[in-house]
């Protein structure tokens, strides 16, 4: 499995995306869309390609 790294900047933007989703969408949506992200970086460790589906 690979190892996924963000930038500073990249941090920074999902720690905004996901504050702005709470704020705005509420807690259960900040929760699903922490849960899509984390499956998603997931997927990408394990095939960067996206070939091997």
């Amino acid at each position: 499995m690979a190892t996924v790294r963000f930038s500073a900047t990249a941090q920074a933007d999902i720690t905004k995306t996901i504050a702005y989703t709470d704020e705005n969408f509420g807690r259960g949506a900040r929760r699903r869309d922490e849960q899509l992200l984390v499956t998603a970086f997931r997927d990408l460790s394990q095939d960067p390609t996206g070939f091997n589906r």
